[in-house]
């Protein structure tokens, strides 16, 4: 069974507010009323799609993609737009229409990091390790420095579900650097140097988590590498 749970997706991101995505494609420029339509559904759906990590109704997603339902038509050809539906279908369990959404996202605007963080991170839990890793890591390439924490945790946590545990162990140990006081980057470490065999390394790591208030079994189905 695939041991990450549905919403470790909104580990990374939860606590971002996303600034991306407001634009079109090339090919097809739309009148300046849609644009800025569009613009204002994006920042009416966007607090659905991001509720942050003390949210505690399971409708929300639910909610967003019927939002998003609405103007999905009009703002076809807006990555902000798009972007937002794969991350609410992600969050539903529907990675198949997630993949759609956010491949669409990223063939407008190939730069946009969060459309690259979603493609791959539901590419990721598709089973698809290498085409999702290049994804996150086109996404960490393009972040702007506020949020690269975030996408470094994510980054660590994708190598570690591919049981890549040697880099994973060096991305979460440049995500411990910079912040020292994110629980997360701790337990995923320790899980990959679980996945290694080494247990004293990672009972402390886990040791650390529950210190800094991570509770690992929030986000993973499995707890057979950390007590």
């Amino acid at each position: 069974m695939y041991p990450m749970k549905i919403h470790l997706f909104a580990l990374s991101i939860s606590i971002l507010i996303p600034t991306i995505g407001l634009s079109f494609s090339a090919e097809e420029v739309p009148d300046r009323k849609d644009i800025e339509s569009c613009n204002d559904y994006y920042d009416k759906i966007l607090p659905l799609v991001h509720p942050g990590p003390t949210n505690t109704d399971p409708l929300v997603y639910e909610r967003a993609v019927k939002e998003l339902d609405k103007v999905i038509k009009l703002c076809k050809e807006h990555a902000g737009i798009l972007t937002l539906m794969a991350e609410a279908k992600i969050s539903i369990g529907n990675n198949a229409e997630a993949y759609r959404y956010a491949n669409m996202a990223v063939s407008l605007d190939r730069h946009n990091w969060l459309a690259n963080h979603t493609l791959g991170s539901v590419l990721i839990l598709m089973g698809d390790y290498e085409k999702g890793l290049r994804y996150i890591e086109i996404s960490l390439n393009e972040v702007p420095d506020k949020h690269r924490h975030n996408i470094l945790i994510s980054y660590c946590s994708s190598l570690e579900v591919a049981k890549k545990y040697r880099e994973a162990i060096n991305i979460c140990t440049q995500a411990i650097e910079a912040r020292k006081e994110e629980g997360a980057s701790y337990y995923i470490r320790g899980r990959a140097y679980a996945g290694i065999g080494d247990v004293r390394k990672a009972e402390h790591d886990y040791f650390e988590a529950r210190k800094l208030g991570f509770d690992g079994a929030s986000y993973y189905s499995d707890e057979h590498y950390g007590k």
